[in-house]
């Protein structure tokens, strides 16, 4: 939904991505973020139902310690945010479609910091444990991934045709027998 919202303003594609596809695509981001969120309590279910004291540990850890404010932030931003697309007005309007999918991307990427840093901070074995510290290249390799990511779809948008053959003889009809 992100890169619609500029593909269509920049592309002049207003006629093929349609407050129609918006529609779905906030429906479907919807859904994900329920299925999400389902998989985020079942997580803290299946901890605390199991008996391994370390993880639970963990999990506390991951929720009250002191890298907690990721781990809400990731609720926040996976499950609570997109709640927002339940409403059509929200689901049609553009700026916010672009801000709530800025905010799922902000919560994925809390998601994988939860992921990797997490766990490795605090292992099964507490003489392992430690903190982490991202150090440039960290930052580096992260917008260098986000650079290719974006390089990577110019180059896709500029090669590959961004609208099928299909959908451009519905628009040309649809025009033709508009002005008749």
């Amino acid at each position: 939904m992100l890169l619609a919202v500029p593909a269509r303003r920049l592309l002049g594609l207003e006629d093929f991505i349609a407050g129609r596809h918006f529609d779905i695509l906030g429906k479907l981001l919807l859904t994900s973020s329920l299925c999400v969120g389902y998989a985020y309590l079942m997580e803290a279910f299946t901890t605390f139902y199991g008996p391994d004291a370390a993880e639970k540990r963990l999990f506390v850890d991951k929720v009250a310690g002191e890298l907690a404010p990721i781990y809400w932030a990731t609720i926040l931003f996976n499950v609570l945010t997109p709640q927002l697309m339940w409403w059509r007005r929200v689901r049609l309007n553009e700026i916010l479609v672009v801000l709530v999918s800025l905010a799922v991307i902000v919560g994925m990427w809390c998601e994988r910091y939860v992921i990797v840093v997490m766990s490795l901070r605090r292992t099964h074995l507490p003489s392992a444990w430690g903190d982490y510290t991202p150090t440039i290249w960290d930052w580096l390799t992260l917008f260098g991934t986000v650079g290719l990511f974006i390089a990577g779809l110019l180059i896709a948008i500029r090669l590959l045709p961004t609208v099928s053959m299909f959908e451009m003889r519905e628009v040309i009809l649809r025009n033709a027998r508009r002005d008749r």
